[in-house]
């Protein structure tokens, strides 16, 4: 064994063992489930590019100009419009009961800019997921807790 892995191998056993993936720990971006309730909060600085639902033409955030956000999943047919985030204190968040969008164990989700630009997750994003549609795009989850 070389001795540089010997090393980091002693360090992470000292450090309490190896490490867990982000979603191990509970960290996700995007989302938080507390009890009953599921909060999604959009932190514009948290993202870095979007997909226009049309034409597929990306775009940097940060050259958009925010009117509205939405969340969409599965349990509103992704769409657009109909769960609209609000804005506060410089990011956008919707608290709604966790049993309104959790009907399986993984729940997908997206968030939407201006009805039409779809937020892509940062490529370090510990809840993402191919959306089966390309290599490129990209969904956010998180993991219902278990049921009752």
């Amino acid at each position: 064994m070389k001795p540089i892995t010997l090393i980091a191998m002693t360090l992470v056993l000292l450090a309490g063992g190896a490490p867990r993936p982000a979603s191990a720990r509970g960290a996700t971006l995007g989302v938080q489930v507390h009890g009953d309730s599921v909060t999604f909060r959009f932190r514009p600085s948290s993202f870095r590019m979007v997909v226009h639902g049309r034409t597929s033409q990306w775009q940097r955030l940060r050259e958009l100009n925010i009117r509205e956000v939405t969340v969409a999943g599965g349990w509103n047919q992704w769409s657009t419009v109909a769960w609209p985030l609000h804005p506060r204190n410089g990011e956008w968040v919707l608290t709604s009961p966790l049993s309104a969008v959790a009907d399986h164990d993984t729940v997908s989700f997206k968030f939407v800019v201006n009805e039409e630009w779809w937020v892509q997750p940062p490529p370090d994003c510990p809840n993402q997921l191919n959306a089966g549609i390309g290599d490129t795009t990209m969904n956010m989850f998180f993991v219902r807790p278990g049921r009752p």
